[in-house]
């Protein structure tokens, strides 16, 4: 006799196969294409970092004097690969930013950053500081854009990148003696290093095709620093230090905004253009070294510090 109960009924089969759970695919895809992508953006940023005071005005209650960076242009490139229906892309990216800034200061200064043994260098009657900028990035990131709810989008990511980063803050000063004597400091923080970058980039979807973009990643970057200093009174140097180490920092990515995209020539190709902000802090990129009083007393100091790069990001991707 055959068993009609509920619990001697034949179930239906549940797959454990991955691609049955997987959510569809969000990436950009194209008709009959190639599956490339081109893309890039015009930064407009400006970048801030501790500790590049150069003088003080006045004893006592004097107020700091400090090199205060300007608004610089920059770019970013790069290519990618789709895969269209497994949803993951391959991408490498290159970004670029310079900038430089000065600031003097004329009557009665302490210098800060040159203090040779005669105490009537330890007052100036003019003062100036420059700091110069390049920072080089590179990135290889492997990730899968997937579709939650139907107009959320998530593309959690993960790579490598290098970075190259090359700074300088050259202080002159007038000194207070008789005669005359110039001096100057070149301290350097330089730093070349690679390592591992993770994070995610989300997008909501509107009608006409606009969207809200928001991105978020982090690295962890291992190298080596390059932080040298040099003290001159007029053409000779009279102070020196070469210090070479190896050391991780790590950095925060941040960007939001507006983006607009369409497809065009029977769904063949893909334009896409964005607006937003950005901001990346990069902790312990300033290691710059320096006495801290005269030259003679021995009190070598090394900064600590972070650097902080934020402004607008512009730009478009071409998919065919």
């Amino acid at each position: 006799m055959p068993c009609t109960a509920s619990f001697c009924q034949e179930k239906t089969p549940v797959s454990e196969m991955p691609d049955d759970r997987v959510n569809y695919p969000s990436n950009f895809q194209v008709e009959s294409g190639c599956n490339l992508f081109l893309f890039g953006d015009y930064l407009y940023w400006i970048a801030q970092e501790d500790s590049l005071y150069y003088a003080q005005s006045g004893s006592g209650n004097g107020h700091l004097q400090k090199v205060k960076p300007q608004w610089d242009s920059g770019s970013r490139i790069g290519t990618g690969l789709n895969f269209p229906k497994e949803g993951y892309d391959l991408i490498f990216t290159w970004t670029w930013f310079s900038t430089d800034a000065s600031s003097k200061k004329g009557g009665s200064l302490l210098s800060m950053w040159a203090r040779p043994d005669s105490p009537a260098t330890t007052t100036s009657h003019f003062a100036k500081g420059k700091w110069d900028l390049d920072i080089q990035l590179f990135d290889l990131e492997w990730g899968r854009s997937s579709w939650f709810g139907g107009h959320f989008s998530l593309r959690p990511f993960f790579g490598v990148r290098a970075l190259f980063l090359q700074q300088n803050l050259k202080n002159h000063y007038a000194y207070d003696t008789i005669p005359a004597v110039i001096g100057k400091v070149h301290a350097a923080s330089d730093f070349q290093g690679s390592g591992m970058r993770a994070g995610a980039e989300t997008r909501f979807a509107f009608a006409y095709g606009f969207s809200i973009y928001g991105n978020a990643s982090g690295s962890l970057l291992y190298g080596r620093f390059d932080a040298d200093f040099r003290l001159q009174e007029d053409r000779f140097t009279i102070g020196r230090a070469k210090d070479h180490f190896n050391q991780g920092i790590s950095s925060l990515q941040l960007a939001l905004g507006l983006a607009w995209d369409a497809h065009f020539a029977r769904d063949r190709l893909h334009i896409e253009f964005h607006i937003g902000w950005e901001q990346n802090g990069w902790f312990g990129a300033n290691q710059m070294n320096h006495f801290m009083q005269e030259m003679g007393s021995g009190t070598y100091f090394q900064e600590n510090s972070n650097l902080s790069l934020q402004g607008l990001v512009a730009g478009g991707r071409f998919d065919f």
